[in-house]
């Protein structure tokens, strides 16, 4: 018996897909949040924004911990952020402070850098959730753009 191809997309392959995607993309965002936070770190000197950031880290890093998880449940591999994207960030951070080193421009960098990554991830967990992503995984998308977006808002308060 020969077995034919459907013009059909197979709804657990899609369903699978979309959810490997979500958690690949949740992990990139999660990786540059804390990549860009940690490199800015040094350059404060506000014992209370340098605290928040701090603490941001230690959130950032639990909720890798859970994207790796999750990833790990749905054999997607974490890929390491690229040599070049690394590098153009830390040259914007280095070229950013250079210009106004103050802790409130810092801090507005921080607002706008994470409120840029928690509104490309929401489009895309949007977008994927619509494919038919996994529900826990959309959650779970969901929950990391929000606590970037509270990031983003605790960072403004040192503007």
């Amino acid at each position: 018996m020969e077995h034919r191809k459907t013009a059909y997309p197979d709804p657990f392959q899609e369903k699978l897909e979309s959810s490997q995607e979500l958690l690949a993309e949740i992990h990139r965002n999660l990786t540059m949040g804390s990549e860009n936070l940690t490199n800015v770190l040094p350059k404060v000197r506000d014992k209370f924004l340098t605290r928040e950031i701090t603490f941001q880290l230690e959130e950032y890093a639990a909720h890798t911990r859970q994207a790796v998880s999750l990833m790990s449940e749905y054999g997607v591999t974490p890929a390491k952020t690229s040599f070049m994207k690394s590098l153009m960030s830390k040259g914007g951070i280095a070229l950013n402070t250079l210009i106004d080193p103050s802790d409130g421009h810092i801090a507005e960098m921080i607002r706008r850098g994470t409120n840029l990554g928690a509104s490309q991830l929401a489009k895309t967990v949007d977008r994927l959730a619509y494919r038919g992503c996994d529900d826990h995984v959309v959650q779970f998308g969901r929950s990391v753009v929000d606590f970037e977006r509270t990031g983003a808002d605790r960072a403004g308060e040192f503007v």
